[in-house]
């Protein structure tokens, strides 16, 4: 009787991994999450008491974490790189392709094994990520006369109600992305990760606003990653005000908390800018 809690404790602490892995987590946002939900009393889940381990697996859950996934929906995340050169033409043609599933002409179990028979049928390319412009563009119109030529036949099915997406996950699913893409450089990523957290935790009611808050939110990601990469810490300060005064526009609320988020942070920046200067001597060998 003795082992039974320590089984249930290591099954618990596995799908949590197993969540993280699923939600394509980033270290930085996986420990923020916990942070928030023992209230900043630790950042490691080994750590967690019962009750906050399945409190953490519920925001998992509604973040989309499935811990026995159907066999066939298995592997089946699509993801496009902000940097690919078609990255607009692959967003189009994905849209396009979950679509037809909303309206029932496609039946498949896995959008990423009809999607790619289709397009090595029409390109002859094996892989979506490896689609030009061009060929990108041959799969759209491919993909909207098959649309067309499924609802003459079932024109009932236009107005098939799309699955709604919740407004706070539209926002949390930009928060993932931004952390994903500042993990990507080095640098001190604690002022943006505490504002991103407080945007994570933030009760969303318009679905439209939540859109306009998440693609705010990539782009500040992409824009942060750059100055990152650069050193420079000065111009990442620069694109978090840039943040904070978009989505005043949007909820001034919100953004007066983004702002004593970063109130909080003011010293950053400095050490930051001092240790890279130094990083920079170091490495170059020159004075600056």
């Amino acid at each position: 009787m003795r082992t039974q809690p320590a089984n249930i404790r290591q099954a618990e602490l596995a799908k949590i991994h197993l969540a993280k892995k699923q939600l394509g987590l980033d270290d930085d946002t996986y420990r923020a999450v916990i942070e928030r939900i023992t209230k900043g009393r630790t950042d490691s889940s080994g750590e967690m008491t019962e009750a906050e381990r399945r409190a953490l697996l519920d925001e998992f859950a509604r973040k989309g974490f499935q811990s026995a996934p159907p066999r066939e929906r298995q592997d089946d995340w699509i993801t496009i790189s902000p940097n690919h050169p078609g990255a607009a033409h692959l967003r189009k043609l994905l849209a396009c392709a979950y679509e037809l599933e909303r309206i029932g002409a496609v039946k498949s179990g896995s959008t990423k094994v009809w999607l790619r028979k289709f397009v090595k049928k029409i390109t002859g390319v094996d892989s979506l990520q490896w689609l030009d412009a061009t060929d990108a563009n041959k799969v759209i119109e491919a993909l909207k006369g098959w649309r067309k030529k499924w609802l003459i036949k079932h024109p009932i099915a236009e107005n098939r109600a799309a699955v709604e997406i919740p407004a706070n996950a539209i926002v949390k699913a930009g928060v993932f992305d931004a952390m994903r893409l500042v993990g990507e450089a080095k640098g001190p990523t604690d002022g943006i990760r505490n504002v991103l957290v407080l945007l994570d935790s933030q009760n969303f009611g318009d679905a439209q606003i939540a859109a306009q808050v998440a693609e705010l939110i990539r782009e500040f990601g992409e824009r942060a990653r750059q100055a990152l990469l650069r050193w420079d810490y000065r111009k990442v300060r620069r694109e978090l005000l840039w943040l904070v005064g978009r989505v005043a526009d949007l909820d001034l609320k919100i953004a007066e908390g983004m702002r004593a988020a970063l109130k909080a942070e003011d010293g950053e920046t400095e050490t930051a800018i001092a240790s890279a200067r130094l990083r920079n001597k170091n490495t170059r060998g020159d004075s600056l």
